[in-house]
């Protein structure tokens, strides 16, 4: 096969790839046209209007007191930064993080991640740190004014603490030499990886916490689970019943599909861009063997005596080339 017709065979797989990932996009968004799709509480609209609009004090209030596992007086709401539906229309994810300060200036955000991302511990220190710094105001001079921060994630997609069983994880800085020594005190950040919550199975009445309900509730994958909660916890049940209001909002559910769709479309763009990519390197790879062994092969003629103009003949390279080997 000659080197041009391979270059068009390579041609033809990636449009072929590119027009497979196409028909798939296309194929998920007839499925959803089909059905109505429920809301989860994982989608982006949906948590933000669940836990981070006027009226959601009580839930999120009951939230954090079940992953900080401690008594709060009182929540304000950070409601400053409005879901914006055009961020949807135009397939941008400008949605930011719920924020909440509690009586004693303490505040905590909640970031719910749904797909898999690589470099969680420095992304998390990034958003730590943007959210520690950003309570300074213009005019400040005293640090003493930065309050504690509480970081807290829940991951959907994959499991970025194999070494541990647990699905929750928190971390804080401390002083090795000595425990007690509370200088950075400010900083915690929570884990929940809700597919090692999936993978656990139920589990029973005995061992069942309240932040484990709450994370049922917000996996919503285990309709036993998400009921069990609601009887157990008032703030549930009251969150069940927001989630089925927003269901029933056309325009919620409107643009809740249309976040999938700009999802799927750019998901579908970068594994056209992999396989694009990916084309041009076995094109790119290939055409520079080629070249290298036709160098090779110009070499040992030349160290035969065959002339220049011979070798740029039988190999294809410029006499230039040749005589410069």
């Amino acid at each position: 096969m000659s080197s041009k017709e391979r270059q068009n065979n390579s041609k033809d797989m990636f449009l072929q790839e590119k027009e497979d990932f196409n028909l798939e996009n296309i194929n998920e968004i007839n499925e959803l046209k089909k059905e109505k799709r429920k809301l989860s509480p994982k989608d982006d609209i949906a948590f933000k209007r669940i836990f981070g609009s006027l009226g959601s004090e009580n839930i999120i209030k009951s939230l954090l007191e079940s992953i900080l596992e401690t008594s709060i007086k009182d929540v304000d709401l950070d409601l400053k930064q409005e879901y914006l539906p055009e961020d949807v229309e135009e397939g941008r994810k400008n949605l930011l993080d719920i924020r909440v300060t509690f009586n004693d200036g303490t505040q905590a955000y909640i970031e719910m991640q749904r797909a898999f991302k690589r470099n969680i511990g420095t992304r998390s220190l990034f958003y730590w740190a943007r959210a520690f710094a950003g309570q300074a105001k213009k005019g400040d001079t005293e640090l003493e004014s930065l309050k504690k921060t509480i970081g807290i994630w829940i991951l959907d997609e994959g499991i970025y603490f194999p070494k541990n069983e647990e699905y929750h994880n928190k971390f804080k800085m401390k002083n090795e030499n000595n425990e007690a020594d509370s200088t950075f005190e400010p900083i915690e950040l929570h884990f929940f990886e809700l597919q090692k919550l999936r993978e656990s199975g139920t589990m029973s009445l005995r061992s069942s916490r309240k932040v484990d309900f709450w994370m049922w509730f917000i996996d919503h994958t285990n309709e036993r689970m998400i009921n069990m909660g609601a009887r157990s916890v008032k703030e549930i049940k009251e969150a069940v019943e927001k989630l089925k209001e927003l269901q029933a909002d056309p325009v919620v559910a409107e643009l809740a599909f249309k976040e999938q769709l700009a999802e799927m479309d750019y998901n579908s763009d970068i594994k056209a861009a992999r396989a694009e990519g990916k084309a041009e390197g076995e094109k790119f790879g290939r055409a520079e063997g080629e070249r290298i062994g036709k160098i090779e092969i110009a070499k040992n003629m030349k160290e035969k005596g065959i002339e220049a103009e011979v070798i740029a003949e039988l190999t294809g390279l410029s006499k230039d080339e040749v005589e410069k080997l």
